[in-house]
């Protein structure tokens, strides 16, 4: 028999479906025969959250309540290890998720961030975004001058005083960095620098960096023509490199003037106004220098804990978190909780990205010292950039019997829980916690607290988790470089409380039970 031609050849899908064939024909793409979807993996689950006006993203749920249970498939110990083997496999490959980016320009060079523990923030043009949660977030304040009461760190004092030894000039042929001031698109205050830098901080590339924010979030391009040979950052850095400190201050003055005149003729609120939420490099800039100016020269307070306790420091990156917020589908009406909120990072990040009404607590002293000052921070930097930001509680003591986190609890829409380290006495103490919950919140956290393969059957139905519904239906990772304390990519996990699936349970246990006789 004469094979058949070419292009009757059928090849099969190498991507898993059951049946499905490809036709290839002379110039034409192929074409699928699809198969019908299971019913019961694509089934999803709607909750209802009174406070909240936008719904959540659609996801895939396993079956529960008194829908068709699935049959379960018993994994051997070969196939586990198969299934971890593939997970960290995918964990190496997994892109870093990170906005820490490698200048391409040459000019840069190749100068570290602000902060070593942090990733560098860089501008982007502000392509489009998701509108999830979008909010009128600038705010126009002229009307605050340097007159000791607005207490924000200048980047010369954080240079200055007893810091000063741990910085040399960045133009040579000067004993002290001369001192410049930058204007910023909120408060008429300018912020001091000394052009000063050091192992952890660099006051040209915080200059720098802040300018190509502005021009990309607050001007048009054209204005400033802040994406061409002689943008502003462009300048500066020529300038820098030629050791011309007048250059310098020239192209300085010019960039302030730009940025006062943008402001009093409408042009920044016009531009703002375009945008319905803050660029995620623009929150990272604005948490940078928050934590540069607070955490970072008293980091080694972070340091000082017990291993093996429950009370263990970690930081989730900022990436990570913006990630999680467009997951749980967080918006500026919300109430957000951090449970164990460290130095306040998350909670400032959700009063800036999101606007939303966010609430922290801390028991550990020294990261509740650090909070306190980046909380302080946090409130005057966002009116130096003109940002309106949501309100922000961070609380120390226990976030057990804290009243106020229990009050905040019954409000929130989504809790954040880094329960990495946590014992599993603490996390079932937390599942009682979450009881408060509100319908439809959302539970965050590193550990799950509902365990793989739990099945809500007639003897443990009276087990708080079962009023926790966990999302299975999708593995979700974090990417890597997302936490502090590893490179590798983690799990993260969510579940949202649903009474009334245990309500559901107890009916179709009652209808099934034979009546008694009278």
């Amino acid at each position: 028999m004469a094979p058949a031609p070419a292009s009757k050849k059928l090849y099969p899908d190498l991507f898993g479906g059951r049946g499905k064939k490809i036709t290839i024909q002379s110039g034409q793409r192929p074409k699928t025969t699809a198969v019908p979807p299971n019913p019961f993996l694509q089934r999803t689950a709607s909750i209802n959250t009174p406070s909240r006006s936008q719904g959540l993203p659609t996801r895939k749920l396993l079956p529960s309540g008194n829908s068709r249970p699935l049959k379960r498939k018993w994994e051997t110990p070969d196939d586990k290890l198969l299934k971890h083997v593939a997970k960290k496999r995918a964990s190496a490959e997994a892109p870093r998720l990170s906005s820490e980016e490698e200048d391409s320009d040459d000019d840069n060079g190749g100068s570290t961030g602000p902060s070593s523990k942090r990733g560098r923030s860089t501008a982007t043009s502000a392509e489009p975004e998701p509108e999830t949660g979008g909010r009128a977030w600038y705010l126009i304040d002229q009307n605050i001058e340097d007159d000791g009461t607005f207490n924000l760190i200048h980047s010369a004092d954080h240079t200055s005083g007893l810091r000063a030894s741990k910085f040399k000039p960045c133009f040579e042929g000067s004993d002290s960095g001369p001192e410049i001031e930058l204007q910023y698109p909120g408060v008429s205050l300018r912020e001091r620098f000394k052009l000063v830098k050091g192992d952890q901080y660099d006051a040209h590339e915080d200059i720098y960096t802040t300018i190509e924010h502005i021009c990309a979030n607050f001007l048009p391009p054209t204005s400033v023509e802040a994406y061409q040979d002689n943008s502003f950052k462009r300048r500066l850095i020529r300038a820098h490199k030629k050791e011309s400190l007048a250059e310098y201050r020239a192209v300085i003055a010019e960039f302030n003037a730009t940025v006062s005149r943008a402001k009093q003729d409408g042009t920044m609120a016009a531009v703002a106004a375009a945008k319905r939420r803050l660029h995620k490099d623009l929150v990272q800039r604005i948490l940078d220098q928050v934590y540069s100016r607070t955490v970072s020269p008293r980091v080694e307070l972070t340091r000082a804990y017990t291993n093996g306790t429950d009370n263990v420091y970690g930081e989730l990156h900022a990436p990570f978190i913006s990630a999680i917020f467009a997951k749980t589908g967080l918006t500026h009406s919300d109430t957000f909780v951090d449970l164990g909120s460290g130095v306040g990072n998350v909670v400032l990040q959700a009063a800036l990205e999101i606007g939303a009404d966010a609430w922290g607590c801390e028991m550990m002293a020294n990261p509740c010292e650090l909070a306190d000052a980046q909380e302080a921070e946090f409130g005057a930097r966002a009116r130096l950039w003109g940002v309106d930001v949501g309100a922000t509680h961070l609380l120390r003591g226990d976030f057990l019997d804290n009243r106020q986190i229990g009050d905040a609890l019954k409000r929130a829409d989504v809790v954040l829980v880094n329960n990495q380290a946590f014992n599993p006495d603490l996390n079932a103490h937390l599942v009682t916690r979450f009881l408060d919950l509100k319908e439809g919140a959302r539970v965050v956290s590193l550990k799950p607290f509902v365990p793989l393969g739990h099945e809500l059957l007639e003897r443990n139905v009276n087990d708080p988790v079962n009023l926790l519904l966990p999302w299975r239906g999708e593995e979700l990772f974090s990417g890597t470089g997302a936490v502090s304390w590893t490179g590798q990519s983690v799990d993260w996990h969510v579940a949202t409380k649903d009474s009334k699936r245990v309500e559901r349970f107890l009916e179709t246990l009652e209808k099934g039970r034979p009546r008694r006789r009278g």
